[in-house]
């Protein structure tokens, strides 16, 4: 099965560190300004390689870290006109991918992935805009997570000397197990109805993709391709009245 190779363990550690400012601005404000910029990224990968005759993999287990050192906001031209910064969050991923030759023109690669995504940052404070919970309790954070899988394989042939075809596909399933909370545009909740609602939501998406190409003359090729995909979309209000 061409399965006797070597393996190799890795490990990787990069931190990329940003200061200075960025343009920005806000619907309040009406004018563009500059926000500083301090911030920080942490990003580790360990896994372990594969290879062998007809086949080589990679399995990997990745974190990321984001620190935003300013806060969760900055004030442009007052405090009645504050811009959200990105969130302090936290990524992290399992991963597998690897390919395997069939014959000399025919081989499939695959990959699988699994990954969550959490941020709490505390939202910034502009005194304007309630956010509440189910109960009507003020949120003062987000308690943001979402997860996704995706799948993908490959399958590429040289079916004769100038004819080469490939098939392909992809899934990939979000899900965003974020809270929904109401909010409305003032110090205290209003009573009924309210502006607005956080939405999260998720979706799964396949994709089939056909394609090939086939030699002409010497600079001359002949390509078709044909690809169906689609998406289903996934809301989840629970918790908050609608």
């Amino acid at each position: 099965f061409g399965f006797l190779g070597d393996w190799k363990t890795f490990a990787d550690y990069t931190l990329t560190q940003r200061s200075g400012n960025s343009l920005t601005g806000s619907r309040q404000a009406q004018h563009s300004s500059l926000a500083p910029v301090d911030d920080e990224t942490q990003r580790m990968k360990l896994g372990a390689t594969y290879s062998a005759d007809a086949f080589q993999g990679e399995v990997a287990y990745t974190f990321s870290r984001y620190n935003n050192n300013i806060g969760n906001g900055y004030s442009i031209g007052g405090a009645a006109n504050v811009v959200s910064l990105a969130p302090d969050n936290d990524w992290n991923q399992i991963s597998a991918k690897g390919g395997y030759s069939f014959s000399s023109s025919t081989r499939l690669t695959g990959a699988l992935a699994h990954s969550w995504t959490s941020q709490n940052t505390a939202f910034a404070d502009t005194g304007k805009v309630f956010l509440g919970g189910p109960s009507g309790e003020r949120v003062y954070s987000l308690d943001g997570k979402v997860k996704q899988a995706v799948a993908e394989f490959t399958l590429n042939s040289r079916v004769m000397k100038d004819l080469n075809l490939r098939a392909s596909y992809r899934y990939q399933d979000r899900d965003n197990q974020s809270p929904s909370y109401f909010y409305d545009e003032d110090a205290s909740p209003a009573t009924g109805t309210h502006k607005g609602y956080t939405l999260r939501p998720s979706d799964t998406k396949n994709r089939v993709t056909l394609e090939g190409d086939y030699s002409l003359a010497r600079r001359t090729k002949l390509a078709a391709w044909n690809q169906y995909e689609s998406t289903k979309y996934k809301h989840n209000y629970a918790g908050v009245g609608i």
